[in-house]
């Protein structure tokens, strides 16, 4: 599937259910900002989506990409995933409940949590 495609059909999807009045919420894409577009969070929900971050890597088959989405109330963040389909992990926070990782089901994570390294030196980096 191109990238277009399933840009496409992410907000294709988030578009249907907002229309069907599941929830009235706006929408920030990625690729709306990187354009120029003016995106303002108001105090409406507000998804923001990147529906491939690593566009580069997906295309030429390395499959360290990612789909990031967060919801926020305001100027806050109140929830987030990001799911690596081709490396089978998630990563999902929600303020006040913690953040967890684990595999593509949500019931297969474990709680996650901010290192305590506190010598840079000593930290590990990848990216």
């Amino acid at each position: 599937m191109g990238l277009e495609a399933i840009s496409g059909t992410l907000f294709c999807v988030l578009g249907a259910f907002s229309q069907a009045g599941f929830f009235h919420c706006r929408f920030i894409a990625e690729e709306a900002a990187a354009s120029g577009a003016k995106c303002v969070l108001t105090h409406s929900p507000t998804w923001i989506i990147d529906p491939i971050d690593g566009t580069a890597n997906y295309a030429r088959g390395v499959p360290v990409w990612a789909t990031l989405i967060a919801l926020a109330e305001g100027d806050e963040v109140v929830a987030s995933v990001v799911s690596a389909p081709a490396l089978h992990r998630r990563w999902w926070a929600a303020r006040g409940h913690g953040a967890w990782a684990g595999g593509p089901c949500v019931d297969e994570g474990s709680p996650i949590h901010v290192s305590t390294v506190s010598d840079l030196r000593e930290a590990f980096l990848s990216y």
